[in-house]
């Protein structure tokens, strides 16, 4: 199709373009995968760049999660400590009662 065919049909594309074409159909297809190869480069880097991005977002927010865990392990620990200290004291009153129930009078039921 020759360029002034072309600028007879509604496309919307300027007339400055439409002139610069190829009259060639085939070539002008060669403009159109040239374009076409360019816009989805500059398409890929972009996502490239945005993955980019978000991997260096998700790593920072992966060293906060662990700042957080080492934060919280602390306090853990420290209670487990506590519940087991707790634990052995319940068992050695237990341990007194008994023995002062032992040497003192027998109680019956």
């Amino acid at each position: 199709m020759l360029v002034a065919e072309l600028s007879g049909t509604n496309l919307d594309i300027p007339e400055e373009l439409l002139q610069a074409l190829p009259s060639d159909p085939f070539q002008q297809l060669d403009v159109a995968r040239k374009i076409t190869s360019i816009a989805l480069s500059t398409r890929v880097n972009a996502l490239e760049s945005e993955a980019s991005a978000l991997r260096a977002e998700l790593a920072e927010k992966d060293e906060l999660i662990a700042e957080l865990q080492a934060q919280l392990e602390a306090p853990h620990a420290a209670l487990s400590e506590a519940a087991d200290k707790l634990v052995l004291a319940e068992q050695d009153k237990m341990m007194n009662i008994i023995g002062e129930v032992g040497e003192g009078e027998c109680y019956t039921f």
